[in-house]
């Protein structure tokens, strides 16, 4: 398959790498779309020791024999990394301090690739009339959602979001969809 590698800060290239090889419990997606996040610069400008590209949708191609309730075409939109839920800190519902959800970051190669692997609780099924590209932005629509939810706004507050890159835009349409007042007034 094909795969961007980071060579060094600031160079990408496309390479050919092996597939995949799939554990019993997990699924091999072929990538449709991934979107490319604010981290991903960091990775790309600073050579961290990451795989770029976690915002993902694609079509399941091979299902591993241990897998059940997915299937061969099934559309998806994976969720890049996966935390133990045993440990202290999932227990509590902080599932991105998890020790084992950075274990796992550290060995991803990232999903600026022909395929992905992941097992069954990374999936969501996507519906019909969405877009790959559209599904490729469940992951940071997830992030401004989860960030609304933190403020415990309340219908009618008045909601102020400082930073309008991707995720600030994102925080500022959630936040208008739930329900506060916009903070700027249509002149």
């Amino acid at each position: 398959m094909r795969a961007a590698v980071l060579e060094e800060k600031g160079r990408f290239a496309i390479r050919e790498v092996p597939d995949p090889v799939l554990d019993r419990d997990e699924v091999l997606v072929r990538v449709r779309c991934c979107g490319v996040c604010g981290s991903d610069l960091h990775i790309f400008r600073e050579a961290v020791g990451v795989g770029p590209g976690h915002e993902i949708s694609g079509d399941i191609v091979e299902v591993g024999p241990d897998v059940k309730g997915w299937s061969v075409g099934d559309r998806v939109a994976v969720e890049p990394y996966i935390s133990c839920g045993e440990c202290y800190w999932c227990q509590r519902g902080e599932i991105g301090l998890c020790e084992q959800y950075y274990v796992a970051l550290l060995e991803y190669k990232g999903s600026f690739s022909t395929y992905v692997k992941a097992r069954p609780p990374q999936l969501y099924k996507l519906p019909d009339d969405l877009s790959y590209e559209q599904a490729a932005l469940v992951e940071p629509t997830t992030c401004a959602l989860h960030a609304v939810r933190l403020s415990e706004m309340k219908k009618g507050d008045v909601v102020v979001v400082l930073g309008l890159g991707p995720i600030g835009q994102l925080v500022a349409r959630v936040a208008r969809e739930l329900g506060p007042e916009p903070c700027m007034r249509p002149r």
